[in-house]
């Protein structure tokens, strides 16, 4: 079958993102393109991307670009899903500017007008949204107000009018008044906030994209614990899409930009779950470039196969550094039981280390853990850990780091990684020491 002009537009579109910035491309690839004159622009709802052939054959192709990675923004930061019962308007203007920024900073360009502000700063859509909304509510009833004190004028006037010509205009007047008073109520309220939809057009102008929550096969709404569940699912393949995406060695990853999905599920997911869910997506995703997918190499695009030579292999660095208390030690080691219980890794490295490597034990799949009973002591370098894996050539599905987060991270790996803190950890070290700067934050709870 032939594709539309429009249809090419977005497929040369994704395939720009494919071969620059594989974090957006790995995205967009999941995603639908279906075409749809009823959008204006472009809308995901996590499953596809509806769009409007008019407004893609209008606009440049890096433009186009920039607004599928825009809608795959809405997709990785989970804003499909965090709607719940606020204004769909509102909140599509909020996860805008919620995204647009730092989109826009990463190097990608959006149509003119795209809702750009540095006025939010860092905050969450949501923080956004109360914002919005807040100022949308103070404008109606300011509206409201002064439309209420035209009346109470015009009333005033028309009464003064009727006792000064009572008998001499009669019918007339009154038609004549009430035909202005519907007119003049009219045109106020079009000149005060309107309907919503109108009110941010007018204040903020067009949207780059929309989107739209995302809803049952039957079209219902999903449940709360469905809500939960897919905004795990989707940060755990952030994650990994992230990991992938700096494992081929060019291109921008997604750390900067999604951080609002992250920052909204961290207060949501058990501790537990989320280490969890980081391993096993670990070994259902080991992927390799050397061999690209032939599934899309007839669409002229290189993506990554997986890797069924690769053994699923993880490797736990143990904090052993005086500064870590015997009762986090203890917490490690209930972390270590739960992976090791419940994951399927063929092969298991735990290293215990202080500022040097003290001992590694070796598991098989099956095997069972206990920590030692007695434990180390002295200074942290993570160096010593990834130093390990290096010289003996181990490629891991995952690298845990128990640690207490008081030591400089080293050069960012090749594998995800889990940072897998001891409670209240110091948010200071957290940043001056770089952990912050990639893979994935799990604070332990007692």
């Amino acid at each position: 079958m032939i594709e539309s002009k429009a249809t090419d537009i977005m497929s040369k579109a994704r395939t720009r993102l494919v071969t620059g910035h594989p974090f957006f491309g790995n995205q967009a690839m999941k995603l639908k393109l279906i075409e749809d004159e009823s959008v204006n622009t472009m809308a995901t709802d996590g499953y596809v991307i509806r769009f409007n052939p008019s407004f893609v054959e209008g606009e440049l192709l890096a433009d186009i670009t920039g607004v599928i990675a825009h809608e795959v923004m809405h997709v990785t930061n989970g804003h499909h899903l965090r709607q719940g019962d606020r204004d769909h308007t509102a909140w599509n203007y909020a996860t805008d500017f919620a995204i647009n920024r730092d989109l826009v900073r990463g190097g990608f360009t959006l149509p003119e007008g795209g809702l750009i502000s540095d006025e939010y700063g860092n905050k969450s859509a949501e923080e956004i949204y109360s914002i919005l909304y807040e100022e949308y509510e103070q404008a109606k009833e300011e509206a409201s107000n002064s439309e209420g004190s035209d009346e109470s004028e015009e009333s005033e006037d028309s009464e003064g009018s009727g006792s000064s010509s009572q008998g001499k205009s009669g019918e007339g007047d009154g038609e004549e008044s009430g035909e202005g008073d519907g007119e003049e109520s009219g045109e106020s309220s079009s000149e005060g906030t309107g309907s919503i939809e109108d009110y941010f057009k007018d204040k903020f102008g067009e949207q780059a994209g929309e989107v739209t929550a995302q809803t049952k096969e039957d079209g219902k709404k999903l449940t709360e614990s469905e809500v939960r569940e897919k905004l795990e699912e989707l940060r755990v393949d952030v994650v990994q899409s992230e990991m992938r995406a700096r494992a081929r060695g060019y291109g921008s990853g997604g750390s900067e930009l999604t951080r609002d999905l992250k920052g909204y599920v961290e207060d949501k997911i058990n501790w537990r779950d989320r280490l969890l869910n980081l391993c096993q997506d670990a070994i259902a995703s080991d992927f390799t470039w050397n061999y690209p997918n032939r599934r899309h190499i007839a669409e002229g695009l290189y993506l990554p196969s997986e890797d069924k030579d690769q053994l699923n292999t993880l490797v736990i660095g143990v904090d052993q550094s005086s500064s870590v208390r015997d009762e986090e030690v203890s917490l490690f080691e209930g972390a270590m039981k739960n992976i090791i219980g419940q994951v399927g890794f063929e092969k298991i490295y735990i290293l215990y280390y202080t500022g040097i490597l003290k001992e590694v034990v070796e598991l098989d799949a099956g095997d069972n853990f206990s920590m030692k009973p007695t434990r180390y002591y002295g200074g942290t370098n993570f160096n010593v850990v990834t130093d390990w894996i290096e010289q003996e050539g181990i490629i891991p599905s995952c690298l845990l780091m128990l640690t207490d987060g008081e030591c400089r991270v080293p050069l960012e790996p090749s594998y995800p990684v889990g940072w897998c803190l001891t409670p209240n950890y110091n948010d200071y070290y957290l940043h001056a020491m770089g952990l912050d700067r990639y893979g994935e934050i799990i604070e332990l709870e007692m």
